[in-house]
């Protein structure tokens, strides 16, 4: 993937097992897998693969994660600002003074203590929400049901022992070996995928 000269890409990724429940309510009832009745272990395992909305979990970030290393690398050899900047969702939720600020010295923002901390409200989930249904209660067209918890971690009350084993055997086929992927799956749990126990 090559990048033209002064573009910028903030690529904002989430672990993969709330990125599928989340997918799971997405977009709308009467269309998401889990208002039309499907079962949740049948949609996780079709999920990893690229017959989903918007391609498969594994190719995008796989492919997007590649091009952020190759960018870094570049950017040291050359002396240069990186063009990709790499940002989880959770950590937006965990640190969000500290991802707010990397976010704007990436794009060369001057973000003073005030503009951090209207950043900050502005993105909290609650407020999202709100204005969202303002938006809505002004005749604005759309549909808000995806903005369900914005939270880390609810991917437990959703996926069994099995069915994450089986989840994460398919992340070790999908992913190429190299491309490293490190989420927090929340209640401080740090999730790695282990190549090493690959076949």
């Amino acid at each position: 993937m090559n990048l033209v000269d002064g573009v910028k890409v903030i690529y904002v990724t989430r672990n993969p097992f709330d990125a599928c429940v989340s997918c799971y309510y997405h977009p709308k009832p009467g269309v998401s897998p889990q208002s039309t009745g499907c079962p949740f272990e049948a949609f996780a395992k079709f999920w990893l693969s690229d017959r989903v909305e918007f391609g498969g979990w594994c190719n995008h970030v796989s492919g997007w994660r590649k091009a952020y290393l190759k960018d870094l690398q570049d950017s040291r050899d050359r002396s240069d600002s990186q063009q990709i900047a790499w940002v989880s969702y959770e950590e937006l939720i965990i640190e969000p003074r500290k991802s707010i600020h990397k976010i704007a010295n990436f794009l060369d923002i001057d973000a003073s203590s005030i503009l951090i901390d209207r950043v900050m409200q502005g993105c909290k989930f609650e407020n999202v929400k709100k204005e969202a249904v303002k938006a809505l209660a002004c005749g604005i067209d759309g549909n808000i049901g995806h903005l369900r918890k914005g939270k880390i971690g609810d991917w437990r009350n959703h996926f069994t022992n099995v069915t994450k084993h089986e989840f994460e055997e398919e992340l070790r086929t999908a992913i190429p070996y190299g491309i490293d992927h490190e989420y927090n799956i929340g209640d401080g749990e740090i999730w790695k995928l282990d190549f090493m126990v690959r076949d």
